[in-house]
């Protein structure tokens, strides 16, 4: 019910060496309930998972008991008792949702502890971009945000192309991106002629981050990109514009 699944990364040296563990706990905020009757049917219900709104909230107190095993179970194991390990909490958003969550707590153990005695809360902050608060936070984002749009405006020179983003960061680490492409083009091969030539060149600008890209023109919504890291790019172009 409350654990969607743990995603686990071991770091070692360049003779093999397990230096490092990170794991990750992906927590549901949202239980997707099943259910058959008698005749076989089948019935589908939610419920939501209290979170991070609440300090004693279901989806905060069972995944730091899960971590806890966890920990338990690898000290226990004699190959991993002197491993540094991280431990992240991390709220998967629901399953329509386009975004896919994001990290709230986690806790660092060294070398020597065999417990978790302190969890932090992460930092989690959003900038607009471009602004001088986004500059001033992200420098190399910012360049690059810039960049972007030049290079969109350089190949349609003709027509009035703007972009507006937001970053969400947690410490200095930005998670994903939101990319708002405002536009006056409102023909479908436009939109075609649009996306293929932003798909690459946003790949080229931010590789390793999570882009969200949504193209607006004055009749709505016409097409949705979502970039994930080394993944093939996820592409819908809206028939409406709606």
């Amino acid at each position: 019910m409350y654990l969607g699944y743990v995603h686990e990364q071991n770091y070692v040296d360049k003779e093999g060496n397990l230096k490092g563990i990170s794991i990750g706990l992906a927590m549901n905020s949202v239980d997707y309930i099943t259910v058959d009757d008698n005749m076989g049917l089948k019935h589908f219900d939610t419920k939501e998972i209290s979170g991070l709104d609440k300090p004693s909230g279901k989806m905060v107190s069972e995944g730091k008991k899960m971590a806890e095993t966890i920990i338990s179970r690898i000290r226990q194991n004699e190959n991993l008792a002197n491993v540094p390990v991280v431990i992240s909490l991390y709220q998967l958003e629901k399953k329509n949702s386009v975004l896919p969550g994001s990290y709230f707590s986690y806790s660092y153990l060294d070398a020597n502890d065999k417990s978790i005695k302190k969890w932090r809360d992460t930092e989690k902050q959003e900038y607009l971009f471009p602004s001088d608060e986004a500059e001033e936070h992200d420098r190399v984002v910012s360049n690059r945000f810039k960049g972007l749009e030049e290079d969109m405006n350089s190949f349609f020179k003709d027509r009035t192309i703007q972009l507006v983003s937001k970053g969400t960061y947690i410490d200095t680490d930005m998670q994903k991106m939101v990319i708002n492409v405002n536009t006056d083009m409102t023909k479908y091969g436009e939109i075609v002629g649009l996306v293929q030539a932003f798909t690459p060149e946003i790949q080229d600008f931010f590789p390793h981050e999570p882009v969200y890209i949504y193209v607006k023109t004055p009749e709505g919504t016409a097409a949705t990109i979502l970039l994930e890291p080394e993944q093939e790019p996820s592409i819908h172009i809206h028939d409406s514009g709606s």
